[in-house]
């Protein structure tokens, strides 16, 4: 769906680690079929530790915009 592809490039920029970790566990949920979601998503994974600060860098920023672009790739998408 058109909607939904725009809505996940869309998505806002976290502001607070509580919004870096719940767009781990959205994209997380497609995990099995993103190549290297482990490693793509490692910068983000500190934000899901109590008590980490929130600094976003250029190896977030990067993570981040990797896997909205995975999870609205083709092969992503067509799977059930």
């Amino acid at each position: 769906n058109d909607d939904n592809i725009r809505s996940i490039l869309q998505f806002p920029l976290p502001q607070s680690s509580k919004a870096a970790h719940s767009f781990l566990q959205m994209v997380g949920f497609y995990r099995k079929f993103i190549p290297r979601f482990a490693q793509i998503s490692a910068p983000l994974n500190k934000f899901t530790r109590k008590g980490f600060p929130f600094i976003w860098t250029e190896a977030e920023q990067l993570a981040f915009d990797q896997l909205k672009t995975a999870i609205t790739s083709p092969a992503v998408l067509i799977l059930p």
